[in-house]
């Protein structure tokens, strides 16, 4: 082959228009023993393709990607299965929120019955000791309520110190 030939054939070759058997008489050529000095930088390259070509896999590549397959199958299998527990506690939530809600705001009939001028006082000293015994209720309550808060902020701070 002249040093024309193998121009043309490289230019077509990098510019992927080569046949096979052009592809085939280029790698004849640089496998050859008379490469013209000025194509001498493209057979490692003809070299490499050959080389590369005769490598094959490991015996054991078969047996490593179906474990890593089975692996990402679990996995995905995984993922799937705490995607759906979410989905059912988000629906058994929303079904207790539907059955007992309608229950708490169902207005009794026996609130609606009550006369409730016979419990209005009719003084003002009643008024004064009505007034006076529901504040001390609320008092009695809120203060309950603020010792059950902060035994319940010591509970809590407690765990905190156990998770750090």
């Amino acid at each position: 082959m002249t040093t024309r030939d193998i121009q043309i054939l490289l230019d077509k070759y990098f510019e992927g228009q080569t046949s096979l058997e052009e592809e085939a008489r280029l790698k004849q050529y640089f496998q050859g023993e008379q490469i013209d000095p000025a194509f001498l930088p493209f057979q490692p390259l003809f070299q490499f393709f050959e080389s590369e070509r005769e490598t094959g896999l490991s015996p054991s590549f078969e047996s490593k990607l179906m474990t890593r397959i089975k692996a990402e199958k679990q996995a995905r299998i995984r993922n799937m299965t705490t995607y759906i527990a979410r989905i059912a506690a988000v629906a058994v939530i929303i079904l207790g929120i539907a059955i007992v809600f309608p229950k708490l705001q169902r207005p009794g009939n026996a609130v609606a019955n009550i006369n409730w001028d016979k419990y209005e006082p009719q003084t003002e000293d009643e008024a004064m000791a009505e007034a006076t015994a529901a504040l001390q209720l609320l008092a009695s309550k809120l203060n309950g309520s603020t010792k059950t808060a902060t035994h319940e902020l010591e509970q809590i701070k407690k765990s905190a110190t156990i998770f750090k």
